[in-house]
């Protein structure tokens, strides 16, 4: 990934919010991402907008925005509008900006991965949205990228160490300590399978 950003290449021609991002007004872009929506209804409203609020993103992280800025304005797009759940959609596009950040080889690698992790962190200030939704959707390097993790070397090993233990523990059966009609069950089919 070059510095160029995603949002660019999604949002084509009919972005609503790309003449207002130059120079940033929280309150008319807002208002557009608002009036886009409404005219879907809730994961078409929020189909209609995810091109634009990823620019809205890239914004943030490409330094068009302030981190601040970005997070009041998804906050008040999630207020107006809960049918959007933008909490839950947002982890998604956060996930895809963080990607993008991790891999960046340009320039201004360093400067787009701090400010992602300025992002994130002013999101969750926001309650825009939640850790837990950021734990389950951002890749190790992402959480690791946006400090939610202090390795991602660590939480890998850590990932691979609980599902070694989950697909190779044993649960272990008494059968002298379950119910004793079981037990008997059992004893009568070894037997009958016995004479056969």
């Amino acid at each position: 990934g070059g510095g160029k950003g995603l949002g660019a290449g999604m949002a084509g021609s009919s972005s609503v919010v790309a003449g207002l991002i130059p120079k940033w007004d929280t309150k008319a872009i807002t208002e557009a991402l608002v009036s886009k929506a409404s005219k879907g209804s809730g994961a078409n409203g929020w189909s209609s907008i995810s091109g634009e609020v990823l620019e809205v993103l890239e914004a943030g992280v490409g330094g068009k925005a302030s981190a601040k800025d970005v997070a009041s304005c998804l906050k008040q797009l999630g207020d107006q509008i809960e049918a959007l759940k933008v909490q839950e959609r947002l982890a998604d596009l956060l996930w895809l900006v963080g990607e993008e950040a991790v891999e960046s080889t340009a320039d201004d690698a360093a400067d787009r991965k701090a400010a992602f992790k300025g992002l994130v962190q002013q999101l969750l200030a926001a309650e825009v949205v939640h850790e837990v939704q950021l734990r389950e959707r951002l890749s190790e390097e992402g959480l690791q990228e946006a400090g939610l993790v202090r390795s991602a070397a660590d939480l890998k090993t850590k990932l691979q160490r609980l599902r070694t233990g989950k697909v190779y523990s044993q649960q272990k059966y008494n059968l002298l300590r379950e119910e004793n009609e079981g037990f008997s069950k059992l004893i009568v089919e070894l037997e009958q399978g016995g004479g056969d």
